[in-house]
């Protein structure tokens, strides 16, 4: 393998926040002694820094496929805000290597060193408990619920713990157990019983054992590896990719395998075609979609702040504006309103629009308002949209739930809301709640647009404030809810809507606190 090769599979992985210990020792020895080295690296780091130096990376780039088209090796190269700040102290310190005899300006950052980096990317949490049985028994230190997990070794002797990556995966894991995280993307199991559930937004989670490799394809499989390494795999949902491992470390022998298809890895790799055998494998426990009982304060606090529309969805009742016969409502593709709400099912496409443009909602800022419990972490999932009915790929507000790389610089999993007077495609102003969104939660989620500012409140609280001064207009807009607009398929939204209220002027913090505080009080008694 030449050095640019293999300069370039470890510059990758530390972008990717999926480099070991040897591999960071490599580079660094790399950086160190050869010139040609620090070369390739800089010019892989400008590269990569320059996707996020511009403040409106969209507008050079909206007539380019959108990011859940462009393919998944594009998609990896992006990063989190803090790796980037790692990344950032790394670019120095090759600097500084092959540059110090040149120039004399450049100054020594605090931290220098590549372990340096290496320490501060092992800092970072990984996953936490988000379950775990009365009887668990731990080998070494005793673990607690919540409790923050980093790159490290879990090892059980009985009991079951369930862990929830930042990305949205869960890990099922069942005594005796040994476990290590190595990244958000990548882990090993030397021998136990584990479950896996992986969402969209962390597709290519790989779990490897002493004799195999399982990568995610999107799906829920189950593992069992003894204690000489012989690893069994199931799929329930989805597909995953096997591997039996050679010597060399690369894959000996795969197969791909689909929904009640199993496979048997040892010393070769055997199929097993009896669906029975799913009985031998731990299962992840079903997901319930959590109804929401709104509670009569909380419809009254709503409708004495004279929302323009307010839908409820209550059985029987699913195209009906709670406040006029205005703007009736279609739900596409099979939505339904069940149990009182809505479910955004996963690969079906539903969305929701008005028939009918709404009159003035830009005269005087605006406010939309809804409950939603969403079910997975995808690259994106869109909420509401304003779009001009000629144009309906034009949007003057876009809502949505971000991923964790998405071609803009936010944490991962925030709450976005782009303001574009006039209306456009592809540019505007952000405002991103700085705050990761719940899965399987209900929560009250408010947008504001005034004559100064973008704002989004969470749960009753301003979640972040973005000073603007974008102007008004007297244009009717058609409102769609659940993909990016009724034009275009991409960026479904999956999960529960509920209690969908449109204001023609800015709300204030004093009526979302007490909106919501009608409600959180049912829940509090």
């Amino acid at each position: 393998m030449n050095l640019e090769t293999r300069l370039k599979q470890l510059v990758s992985g530390l972008l990717d926040d999926n480099l070991s210990k040897e591999d960071a020792k490599e580079l660094d020895q790399l950086l160190k002694d050869n010139e040609e080295a620090r070369k390739i690296y800089r010019r892989m780091m400008d590269m990569e820094m320059s996707l996020h130096e511009s403040a409106d990376f969209e507008l050079p780039f909206q007539d380019l496929p959108e990011p859940e088209e462009m393919p998944d090796k594009f998609r990896s190269t992006r990063f989190q805000l803090h790796v980037f700040q790692a990344i950032a102290a790394c670019l120095v310190t090759a600097l500084i290597i092959s540059l110090s005899v040149k120039s004399s300006k450049i100054e020594t950052p605090a931290r220098v060193q590549l372990p340096h980096v290496k320490n501060e990317i092992e800092a970072i949490s990984l996953a936490k408990i988000a379950d775990l049985s009365q009887d668990v028994q731990w080998q070494g230190t005793k673990r607690k619920l919540e409790e923050m997990i980093f790159e490290e070794i879990l090892e059980i002797d009985s009991g079951m713990v369930l862990l929830r990556y930042e990305n949205g995966a869960e890990i099922k894991l069942e005594g005796p157990c040994r476990y290590e995280l190595k990244s958000l993307t990548y882990s090993k199991l030397a021998y136990g019983s584990l479950a896996a559930r992986i969402p969209q937004a962390a597709q290519g989670f790989t779990v490897d054992s002493p004799t195999a490799s399982v990568v995610d394809l999107g799906t829920e499989f189950s593992m069992l590896v003894k204690e000489d390494g012989e690893t069994e795999v199931f799929v329930f949902e989805g597909e995953v990719e096997t591997s039996l491992i050679g010597e060399d470390g690369n894959s000996l022998k795969h197969a791909r395998l689909s929904k009640n298809e199993g496979v048997k890895i040892g010393k070769d790799l055997e199929l097993l075609d009896e669906v029975n055998h799913a009985s031998s494998f731990i299962r992840m426990d079903a997901q319930d979609n959590p109804p929401i009982d709104i509670s009569p304060a909380y419809v009254q606090a709503v409708s004495n702040d004279d929302p323009v529309a307010y839908w409820r969805f209550e059985q029987g009742r699913e195209f009906l504006n709670e406040k006029s016969e205005l703007y009736p409502m279609s739900f596409e593709n099979g939505l339904e309103a069940l149990d009182g709400f809505l479910s955004f099912q996963q690969d079906n496409e539903h969305f929701i629009q008005v028939d009918s443009p709404i009159e003035g909602i830009n005269s005087n800022g605006y406010s939309v308002e809804f409950w939603i419990n969403p079910d997975e972490y995808r690259s994106q999932m869109s909420l509401l949209s304003f779009v001009l009915p000629g144009k309906p790929t034009w949007h003057l507000l876009y809502t949505s739930l971000t991923g964790k790389n998405d071609g803009l610089r936010h944490s991962p999993f925030n709450v976005r809301m782009s303001s574009r007077f006039p209306a456009a495609n592809g540019s505007g102003h952000n405002c991103f709640s700085n705050q990761k969104f719940e899965l399987q939660e209900w929560s009250h989620y408010v947008f504001v647009k005034d004559e100064e500012s973008l704002k989004i409140y969470i749960n009753g609280d301003l979640a972040n404030s973005v000073a603007t001064n974008l102007g008004s207009d007297d244009q009717a807009y058609q409102l769609c809810f659940g993909r990016i607009d009724p034009e275009r398929s991409m960026r479904y939204f999956v999960g529960q809507m509920d209690e969908l209220a449109i204001y023609n002027y800015p709300l204030t913090a004093q009526q979302i606190q007490s909106h919501f505080h009608a409600q959180s009080k049912v829940h509090s008694n």
